[in-house]
């Protein structure tokens, strides 16, 4: 069972009964209650993963994943430590949330 729909059915209301029909209804009713992210509000506040090394802003960031193209297969050379994970610039939250856990670890 997908998260969501578990997550529905501690969301929701109580139905009238347990029958097929109510049960899908309580779901379905949190689920158009969800409203749609834009897509400005999903470019400030997600983060997207970079397993190849590069740069981000101006931090380089390392290699995490050897990928053979050719066979489609990928492995990790090394676990990033939190230390290791890019914050976005932009995303100040997030850099908050990760510096406190690594204060706290």
């Amino acid at each position: 069972m997908k998260i969501a729909a578990v997550e529905t059915f501690v969301v929701a209301n109580p139905p009238p009964s347990f029958g097929e029909r109510d049960l899908g209804d309580a779901r379905y009713g949190v689920l158009r209650a969800i409203p749609t992210p834009d897509d400005d509000l999903v470019r400030r506040q997600t983060v997207r993963a970079r397993y190849r090394a590069g740069t981000v802003g101006e931090r380089d960031v390392p290699d995490f994943i050897e990928a053979d193209h050719s066979k489609m297969t990928a492995k990790f050379t090394r676990i990033p430590a939190l230390s290791d994970v890019p914050f976005a610039d932009t995303n100040e939250a997030a850099a908050a949330a990760a510096a406190s856990l690594a204060r706290s670890a």
